[in-house]
């Protein structure tokens, strides 16, 4: 049986969070909680991580420049950047930080439980994301 994919979810809203980490569960994936880049460092330190899951919005060290580090020192970590930022040109910082995907809120929690960050641009019904019809993407 392959190993589980490793995602790391990094928001500081404790509820937030909690949602969205009962969301991503599943059963070949471990999913892990973080509340800030500290926190995440910490992960990384302990455990081979796949993808991270970045709210752009944190504070001290904010999405952009996790995501930033992220790409420099684990080059084939699948990035995600979830925030309400939604203009162009927080997206464009976004993608040039090493985002993978750029989801911005209010969005599905379904365009983050793709398997991989390249999958998950296409799945994310009810946001100013989406590309496909809520009926061909499902949890």
């Amino acid at each position: 049986m392959p190993e589980p994919l490793t995602v790391v979810l990094v928001e500081d809203h404790d509820d937030l969070r909690e949602e969205m980490l009962d969301y991503l569960r599943r059963p070949q994936w471990r999913v892990l909680g973080a509340d800030s880049g500290a926190a995440l460092n910490q992960w990384i330190a302990r455990h081979p991580i796949d993808v991270v899951v970045l709210d752009v919005n944190l504070p001290g060290e904010d999405g952009f420049s996790i995501a930033q580090r992220l790409r420099a020192t684990h080059p084939g970590l699948g990035i995600v950047l979830l925030t309400a930022r939604t203009r162009p040109s927080d997206r464009s910082t976004g993608y040039r930080a090493g985002g993978d995907v750029y989801l911005t809120s209010p969005t599905c929690c379904a365009g983050c439980s793709a398997p991989s960050p390249a999958r998950a641009t296409n799945c994310c019904p009810g946001s100013s994301n989406c590309a496909r019809p809520a009926a061909t993407c499902g949890r």
